[in-house]
């Protein structure tokens, strides 16, 4: 690579060129090159959580294990959340779910907003049929990320399907393709008017106003919303106001206080 003959040691270099070795199937090079980021960066946890979560994918528990614990005993807790929620990830994964959780809690006893390790809480939850809080932390991440979090948005898809409500998860796959698209269209340099344009152009064919419009139907008789008579069904999310963004406490028994965890409403009528 030209940037190699530029700057050998550069950090970024690093980043980039084991994953691209990866990604062509030279997994000894690709080892290689992340072995010798650290050789020259021996403190920095992004090369450690990248390294790690690729030995990972490869089925390399005990190596990944290994780089993740090494980058949380390196860096400060701030500056190793993403590390430690790819352990977590890694733990839950390998069946040892409250590891998983004391990890992620630890680390939001700390950062209480930080959306990857709430979004990771939420689908530990999910998995283990705890829906209920599973939704407080994953309302928690969309009120921190926003409605255009990729993440969040698959995440609450996915609670959606645990809960039975096919219309709000059909509703939230429609958003989850437009989101993608349009947040991949400003990766790939548009321009924001561009990336803006074709989500609602999205938004508006006849086949997603129909997914929406039965969405919102199922969100007024879920009390989600308020039924202003109009129909609505554009699917965008200045159309549609939330009144508790929540089906917890819905689903909680008479009298029952929804998780303590759920200190966040929802901010956009389109989820």
């Amino acid at each position: 690579m030209r940037a190699y003959s530029i700057s050998p040691s550069d950090k970024q270099l690093y980043v980039e060129w084991p994953r691209l070795e990866a990604q062509l199937g030279n997994d000894d090079r690709a080892r290689a090159l992340f072995r010798r980021g650290l050789q020259l960066h021996p403190s920095n946890v992004r090369i450690m959580n990248l390294w790690a979560c690729w030995e990972a994918e490869q089925g390399h528990a005990d190596e990944a294990r290994a780089l993740h614990m090494r980058a949380l005993s390196s860096g400060s807790l701030a500056s190793t959340m993403h590390n430690r929620v790819s352990l977590a990830k890694l733990e839950a994964a390998e069946g040892e779910v409250d590891v998983a959780r004391q990890l992620l809690r630890a680390g939001l006893d700390a950062q209480p907003d930080f959306p990857a390790a709430l979004v990771m809480m939420a689908a530990i939850e999910r998995r283990e049929g705890n829906l209920d809080m599973a939704e407080a932390y994953v309302r928690r991440a969309q009120k921190v990320a926003g409605a255009f979090d990729v993440a969040v948005v698959r995440e609450l898809q996915l609670l959606y399907q645990a809960r039975g409500e096919g219309a709000l998860e059909r509703n939230l796959g429609r958003h989850s393709v437009n989101v993608a698209a349009f947040t991949e269209a400003k990766r790939s340099g548009a321009w924001a008017s561009e990336a803006w344009e074709a989500y609602y152009a999205a938004n508006a064919m006849p086949q997603q106003r129909a997914v929406a419009a039965i969405a919102r139907n199922r969100k007024v008789a879920l009390g989600l919303i308020r039924d202003d008579g109009l129909g609505g069904g554009s699917g965008s999310e200045e159309e549609e106001e939330e009144l508790s963004g929540s089906l917890v406490p819905r689903r909680a028994g008479v009298g029952e206080a929804a998780p303590a965890v759920a200190t966040t409403t929802a901010g956009s009528g389109s989820l």
